[in-house]
């Protein structure tokens, strides 16, 4: 009966070393799966593994009814489950893969991508005309001319006159012909070759005479085609400015004369105005009979003396 006594403290003892074993075994289950989440089966892969085979064998013993081998395999899984979780904490977090980019597919290489390019295969020529839609545009005008030879590249024209408009069909294109609705000549700058002038760099030479009523400063009829050619010359040459003079022969007073010459050229001056001619650019002035360019003695000198000229200024 005494024997008995004494047993029973024992048996007290060693359920109570059980219990905290298993006790210990579930705390490490616990602690070894947090070390795995938290990455030690990359940081610290050798104490993972020893801490969950000694939690294992732990497990195994306790069940077999061997508590001191079990209590040892637990100290060693407590020690390494410690390394595993330390290294996990360190151990620095996988790396997340960027979102997926969407790469332009440029098969051209125009810079427009293919879905939006109308002409995947051929690049954009990127000249100022529909440069959206990927498609190279060889002739933006669409008149035949293709751009790398056309003058007028965007603005419809003819070959003729070098892919430009020309209203007139003289060959020289509007921008350039200083006659746009009058058919001339390509030297003349697509004016109409001058009949009864001759424009030079200084002044405009006249191939007939401005005729005037006898001692007035009446123009007479006869000589406005002489004075429409003046007009015309003048329109294309907007930048020149115009001196005109007055002359006349030497009978009569000096006085008389130069105040006749002085009429008759602003009378010229103010039909070249009326014709369309900027008033500012004109100015008029007469010199009566000083500046003689004949013998004033014979009737052909005093024809030749009476007289407007003009003379161009430097634009």
């Amino acid at each position: 009966m005494s024997a008995l006594r004494g047993l029973v403290p024992s048996l007290l003892f060693v359920a109570g070393c059980a219990g905290t074993a298993t006790t210990r075994l579930e705390h490490l289950k616990g602690t070894t799966a947090t070390a795995r989440e938290r990455g030690a089966y990359r940081c610290a892969p050798i104490a993972l593994a020893r801490a969950e085979a000694h939690v294992e064998f732990a497990r195994i013993e306790l069940g077999a009814g061997e508590l001191m081998r079990a209590e040892a395999d637990l100290d060693i899984a407590e020690l390494e489950a410690r390394r595993a979780l330390d290294g996990a904490n360190a151990c620095a977090p996988l790396a997340v893969a960027p979102p997926p980019v969407d790469v332009p597919n440029d098969t051209d290489g125009d810079g427009i991508d293919d879905k939006h390019d109308k002409c995947p295969r051929d690049a954009e020529d990127r000249d100022g005309w529909d440069d959206d839609d990927g498609c190279p545009d060889p002739d933006n005008d669409e008149d035949g001319f293709l751009d790398a030879d056309d003058r007028c590249p965007v603005v419809a024209g003819v070959a003729s006159a070098k892919g430009c408009p020309d209203r007139d069909g003289d060959t020289v294109g509007d921008d350039d012909d200083r006659c746009p609705d009058v058919a001339g000549d390509p030297a003349q700058h697509g004016c109409p070759v001058p009949k009864l002038i001759v424009v030079k760099d200084d002044k405009i030479e006249l191939k007939q005479k401005i005729h005037f009523a006898t001692g007035q400063a009446q123009i007479l009829p006869d000589s406005f085609p002489l004075l429409a050619e003046i007009t015309e010359a003048l329109k294309s040459r907007a930048k020149v400015k115009v001196r005109i003079e007055g002359h006349t022969d030497a009978r009569g007073s000096v006085r008389l004369n130069t105040k006749l010459s002085n009429a008759r050229a602003e009378a010229v001056r103010a039909h070249l105005v009326a014709a369309g001619i900027e008033a500012a650019r004109l100015t008029a002035i007469g010199f009566g009979p000083s500046q003689p360019i004949a013998d004033n003695r014979t009737s052909t000198g005093r024809e030749q003396n009476r007289r407007v000229e003009f003379f161009l200024l430097a634009e």
